[in-house]
């Protein structure tokens, strides 16, 4: 079978909301998560921040290479989800950057690296099935995938 992992859930509540400035976009969501014991649930994003770091995954290597960006940069898009590591809520997301000079960046957000100025969120939180748990490093790609 082709797909490892299959949950089915149902929206169960939908949070919005706004990050206040200066705060860091993961740690707000997970201390969120956490305070309001969301296991599972869909994020998205847009509004706008100064310095960040974003990765990319390099596959032969696993692991990934980081770059920080300092300037002011609009979210165009932020996706992502919330899952369970370690008893914990933990964030995977991706953003698309534009810069002042309307040039584009992507790639994974680092905790701890990024300076909202405005951030406005969507939180969906899914039930209906066990929460999703990454697990130790996958053998093939090294990535906490997860589990089932």
């Amino acid at each position: 079978m082709s797909i490892k992992v299959v949950k089915s859930f149902q929206p169960k509540a939908v949070y919005m909301g706004t990050i206040e400035y200066g705060k860091d976009i993961l740690d707000t969501l997970e201390t969120f998560c956490l305070e309001n014991e969301i296991t599972t649930a869909w994020v998205n994003l847009l509004g706008a921040l100064s310095d960040v770091t974003l990765a990319y995954y390099e596959q032969d290597n696993h692991q990934y290479v980081t770059k920080r960006f300092t300037g002011e940069y609009e979210i165009l898009n932020g996706t992502g989800n919330i899952s369970m590591k370690e008893n914990t809520a933990v964030g995977h997301i991706h953003v698309t950057l534009s810069n002042t000079e309307f040039g584009c960046v992507g790639g994974h957000l680092i905790k701890g690296s990024a300076k909202v100025f405005a951030c406005e969120f969507m939180l969906t939180v899914l039930s209906g099935a066990e929460p999703l748990f990454r697990g130790n490093k996958d053998e093939q790609t090294g990535l906490p995938l997860w589990i089932y």
